[in-house]
């Protein structure tokens, strides 16, 4: 149970991290687009809006991670982000567990637990 509780807090802050890196382009352009906070040149403009569609153009990426506990033990898995707001934690054993996301609804499914009901 305390093992699923770290996950919990370790995804979490995964999440609050992910919806930073993709709030980046909007940020980034209502810093562009504000004139009151800074001017930026036609060539910074240009570079902004090359980076911007660049980042928009994803629809799918797909990492490996290493996730390292408080307590130093490490698990490793697959990390898949589908635009809009899918994402998917595949842990790789002996981690049972899959965490899913659709935008809306949190899944986190122990595989384990699951086997041992079957």
């Amino acid at each position: 149970m305390e093992m699923e509780k770290v996950m919990l807090k370790i995804l979490k802050s995964l999440v609050l991290a992910l919806g930073l890196v993709l709030a980046i382009p909007a940020i980034t352009y209502i810093f562009a687009a504000t004139s009151e906070i800074f001017t930026l040149t036609a060539e910074q403009a240009d570079a902004v809006k090359r980076i911007n569609a660049f980042i928009n153009s994803f629809q799918t990426l797909r990492g490996d991670f290493t996730q390292i506990s408080p307590k130093g033990t490490t698990t490793r898995g697959v990390l898949l982000i589908s635009k809009p707001g899918k994402i998917r934690f595949e842990y790789e054993p002996p981690n049972p567990l899959l965490v899913v996301s659709d935008g809306k609804w949190l899944m986190i499914k122990n595989k384990k637990k699951e086997n041992a009901k079957g």
